[in-house]
C-alpha cells in the first residue's frame, strides 16, 4: 500500500514538474495590411488637326507609366470618333508592346457624361501598406509576432495583392 501511495505521489510530483518547466507562447497571428488602390488617369482632349502631337503625348504617358500599364488592366474610353481612332492606334501600339488583348478593356462612352475629353486612359494599381515590425529582444521568446519580416515581405512582393482578398464577384 505504501508503494502504491509512493508510486502515485512520484508520479504526481513529475507531471507537475515537466508543467512547470512548459513555457507558453502566444499563438500565431496574422500580417494586418491595407491594400490601397492607386489609380494613374490620363484624360486627353485632342484639338483640331493636332492628332500627331496628342498621339504623342498619349506616348509619354505609357513611357512614363509602363511600370504599371505592363501589369495591370487598362481601361481605355473615348468619347469622340478622333478619341476612338486614337484609341484604336493605342490599343494596337500596347498588343504590339507585349500587351495581352485581355488586359486591355476599350469602351465607348456618351460625350453627355464628359465633353471635354477625347480619350482616357486608366489604370488601378495596388499598394500593401505593411505593419512596422518590432525588433526581437533576447529573453523574449513569443512575445513579439514571429514571421512579421517574411510575412510583410511576401505581400510586399506580391504583383496584384488584390487578387487575394475576397470580393464580391469572386464569393458569389
Amino acid at each position: 500500500m505504501k508503494t502504491a501511495i509512493s508510486k502515485v505521489y512520484l508520479s504526481t510530483v513529475l507531471v507537475v514538474s515537466l508543467l512547470g518547466c512548459a513555457e507558453i507562447i502566444k499563438e500565431r497571428e496574422g500580417a494586418e495590411l491595407q491594400i490601397v488602390p492607386i489609380t494613374n488617369a490620363y484624360h486627353l482632349t485632342i484639338k483640331d488637326k493636332k492628332e500627331q502631337q496628342a498621339w504623342q503625348q498619349l506616348q509619354a504617358y505609357v513611357d512614363q507609366h509602363w511600370d504599371v500599364l505592363s501589369v495591370q488592366t487598362i481601361h481605355i474610353d473615348w468619347y469622340s470618333r478622333k478619341g476612338k481612332s486614337l484609341a484604336m492606334k493605342l490599343a494596337k501600339q500596347l498588343q504590339k508592346q507585349g500587351i495581352s488583348d485581355d488586359m486591355i478593356k476599350m469602351v465607348s462612352v456618351s460625350n453627355s457624361e464628359s465633353n471635354h475629353f477625347d480619350l482616357s486612359i486608366r489604370a488601378t494599381n495596388y499598394k500593401v501598406i505593411a505593419n512596422i515590425c518590432d525588433y526581437p529582444r533576447v529573453g523574449e521568446f513569443g512575445v513579439h509576432p514571429e514571421g512579421c519580416y517574411s510575412e510583410s515581405a511576401r505581400w510586399q512582393s506580391m504583383v496584384h495583392p488584390e487578387n487575394m482578398l475576397l470580393t464580391n464577384e469572386k464569393d458569389q
